[in-house]
């Protein structure tokens, strides 16, 4: 999200216009054979204008199979630069090579291979080792390829794109009792054709179905998604095109000790078991929920303004405060958040020191908290979001569930809230040789560095340091028209960090969460970000399938064992759902849950097929046992006649 010079870096600025933008896309994917339980390119499909083309290894000995798939990925590469050549032959445009899943699987193998060439330098823009785009720079043969991820955009599975957007191609089932590696070294030529013709109709799944989508948002949106890197910076520009109110209701670029201040009072939703077991009951869904408390509440404007305690009155005020929190015990089901170090996020009882939005401390004032305040930041208030959600909500109600502009209307308005938390850095990845790495470091603060076959896999700020600038021209290593041109990036360069929006979303959520949890007719079993699992049926004027903020019905419960968050199993009228945070899904049962409850212990052994491996760049298949416990801390266990029967909040006594 590009600002523009100092003064306007104080607030995001809205958009008059997108920027033109076209491409010719081609649709790629890669399918992997394991030697040594470590994945290697097998085979490869790309798909665009005027080609349908797959590659795959040839029939060889197995131990010469690493080497032959390093150079399959070179001939991809090749291609790839042939393809880009046809097509500026033709028209100067924009080429892209478009991967679904990319960040977490095909990267991989192109960012290993390469690394071992002397001649490639890859870039990458990642944070949070999320990869939103490649590019392959050849310097010998001077060609630059662009490659980008196709689900940070669209954030389906390829099957579920298949149905949803495509009329001719559907994901086919793989057959996973092939022995590829036989398939390979035994010269299994048909076996090897339903590979190669499996890879092939990925991205023939890919270009149809991604194709689809872009059409969509451009007869519905007027943009071309291709234009940003992932769905929520794209809703971020929908919104400062067509729904910002500058004038009005400018939403600041909060930077240094306000931005570290106020980021201290974001914090994410809260997990938790209030009693372990249920017999008949009912499991609810609030519909939409960040979307909801977008639209619904008045928000932090224009700038943020640091003010003493003996300014500020709670019940008018709005923004951030310090305070010092008294939770009494009688309040069983607190709403207010902490961090512990040992449990987590939690929410307890008793004194404690803590930054929080002001609409939630009001809630919890009603509740029976006190405070003692030191110190806020003050905003004024403003609903910005009731126009896009409204709009994003009224259009998905146009089309039919499973259409896929309902699709693309329901996770737009999902992401709107992602980009609003961001850390104010941004990091550059780039795979560079010794000497690219030695300016890099002269000039940049460096984050990570890591070894990688031939190359360094260099992680840093691209802010020049203007300490580091200065000594570079005390020393007459750099020019002074670099020197100016460097310290004018340094000093121009902007990051988007509305914290102030994302910690009031995460607050309002919570607020609405807790109105259900704390519901004095009803018995509540569990909580999750936006469900609960209760004795008695939701009042049906709070229930709704479609409208924001409701409640949706999940299920009649016949009988559930919670034993931690994100770990319980709950058997309904007609299914069951068992959930076990960091087990493979299918490898633990009800009595597995139940036994936990009894305070037994389990083992589990994972098949983790895809592990990620992001200091050498390789993805291998790994055995991993998983003991679980069943231990709780987010709160006090309480036992009648030695049965684990219900918690009470932890009770903290923290003021520091």
């Amino acid at each position: 999200m590009k600002t523009i010079n100092n003064f306007n870096n104080l607030f995001l600025k809205p958009i008059k216009n997108y920027s033109n933008f076209n491409s010719v896309n081609f649709y790629c994917d890669f399918e992997t054979i394991l030697i040594d339980n470590i994945h290697y390119v097998s085979c490869f499909s790309i798909v665009g204008p005027k080609i349908y083309y797959y590659k795959s290894l040839p029939s060889i000995n197995g131990l010469n199979i690493k080497n032959e798939s390093i150079k399959l990925i070179l001939a991809f590469i090749q291609i790839c630069n042939e393809l880009k050549q046809n097509i500026f032959s033709i028209i100067n445009t924009k080429v892209l090579f478009l991967f679904h899943n990319f960040n977490k699987f095909d990267s991989f193998f192109i960012i290993n291979s390469l690394s071992k060439i002397a001649e490639f330098e890859v870039n990458l823009i990642t944070r949070n080792r999320t990869i939103y785009k490649m590019v392959v720079i050849n310097n010998f043969k001077n060609f630059t390829l662009e490659f980008r991820d196709t689900y940070l955009l669209l954030s389906i599975s390829l099957e579920k794109m298949g149905n949803i957007f495509c009329r001719h191609y559907k994901k086919i089932k793989f057959d996973y009792s092939l022995n590829i590696l036989e398939v390979y070294t035994k010269k299994n030529y048909s076996a090897q054709k339903k590979i190669e013709i499996y890879c092939l109709n990925d991205s023939l799944v890919l270009r149809e179905g991604f194709e689809c989508f872009i059409k969509e948002i451009k007869q519905i949106l007027f943009v071309n998604p291709l234009l940003c890197l992932s769905l929520p910076s794209l809703a971020i520009k929908i919104f400062l095109k067509d729904f910002y109110n500058f004038q009005n209701g400018a939403i600041e670029n909060c930077t240094g000790n306000k931005e570290v201040f106020i980021r201290k009072s974001y914090k994410g939703g809260t997990a938790d078991v209030f009693k372990p077991h249920m017999k008949n009951g009912y499991h609810y869904d609030i519909n939409s929920l960040y979307p909801y408390v977008m639209k619904e509440f008045n928000y932090p404007v224009g700038k943020g303004i640091f003010v003493k305690n003996d300014e500020i009155n709670l019940d008018t005020f709005f923004g951030f405060l310090e305070v010092e929190v008294y939770c009494p015990p009688s309040i069983k089901i607190p709403l207010l958040t902490k961090y512990d170090r040992l449990r987590g996020l939690i929410c307890p009882s008793g004194n404690w020191k803590d930054i929080y939005f002001s609409e939630e401390l009001k809630a919890a004032k009603y509740l029976g908290y006190k405070f003692k305040i030191y110190r806020g930041v003050s905003y004024k208030s403003k609903k910005i979001f009731i126009g896009i959600i409204q709009k994003f909500h009224d259009l998905r109600n146009q089309y039919s569930k499973n259409s896929p502009s309902n699709t693309i209307l329901k996770l737009l308005m999902n992401s709107l809230y992602g980009r609003f938390g961001m850390k104010p850095i941004l990091p550059v990845t780039q795979i560079v040789d010794k000497k690219e790495y030695n300016k890099i470091q002269a000039i940049y603060d460096i984050l990570d560095q890591t070894v990688l076959n031939q190359k360094i896999i260099v992680v840093f700020i691209k802010k020049p340091v203007v300490e580091k600038l200065n000594l570079l021209l005390k020393f007459n290593l750099i020019t002074e028209s670099e020197y100016n041109t460097l310290k004018h990036e340094s000093l121009n360069k902007s990051f988007f960090t509305p914290i102030q929006i994302a910690s009031a979303i995460t607050s309002y959520a919570r607020i609405v969460a807790h109105k259900y949890k704390s519901d004095f007719n009803n018995e509540i079993y569990y909580s999750d970000t936006d469900s609960i699992f209760c004795k008695y049926p939701i009042h049906k004027r709070y229930l709704s399938d479609v409208k924001l903020g409701f409640m949706k019905k999940c299920g009649k419960v016949k009988e559930a064992y919670f034993i931690a968050p994100k770990i319980y199993a709950c058997l309904y009228l007609n299914k069951f759902d068992i959930k076990c945070k960091g087990v493979n899904k299918g490898l633990v049962s009800f009595q597995d849950i139940k036994s936990l409850y009894m305070g037994e212990k389990k083992s589990f052994v994972n098949i983790l097929l895809f592990k990620k491996d992001y200091k050498k760049f390789i993805i291998k298949k790994l055995e991993q046992k998983i003991d679980i416990s069943g231990k709780f801390l987010k709160r006090e266990k309480i036992y009648t006649n030695g049965v684990w029967t219900s918690t009470l909040p932890r009770y903290l006594n923290k003021i520091s």
